[in-house]
């Protein structure tokens, strides 16, 4: 846990202009959309498996992107950690294309607004 750790400090001071979207949409078709859907809203499968509802992403209306950040790279309930598998810069772009995945308008999610969000 503490290189896990050691890992998320250089994309939490990264210059966020260097997000990628395309790897971050790449990465949630790779490692997440079996258990939260292709738009987010959690799969069937998923639900049956775990005998819960699934928080529908982006859906919590105080979360910050840190928050998602650590909870994607680090797990929580019914969650693994995925710092085993992504680099946190592979996490931070994850996070940087959920309004997408939820096509919902990401206004203040853009890459300039994100110093922000992690400061927080």
């Amino acid at each position: 846990m503490m290189l896990a750790m050691f890992m998320a400090l250089p994309a939490q001071a990264l210059e966020f202009v260097e997000l990628d979207l395309g790897n971050g949409l790449r990465h949630f078709n790779n490692y997440c959309v079996n258990c939260h859907y292709h738009d987010g809203t959690g799969s069937a499968v998923a639900k049956k498996a775990f005998r819960i509802e699934l928080p529908v992403l982006l859906t919590r209306k105080n979360a910050t992107p840190k928050q998602y950040f650590k909870r994607i790279m680090y797990g929580g309930p019914h969650m693994a950690p995925m710092d085993w598998e992504l680099t946190a810069r592979d996490v931070w772009d994850i996070v940087y294309a959920l309004p997408l995945i939820r096509q919902h308008r990401p206004s203040s999610w853009q890459k300039q607004h994100f110093r922000q969000w992690v400061e927080k």
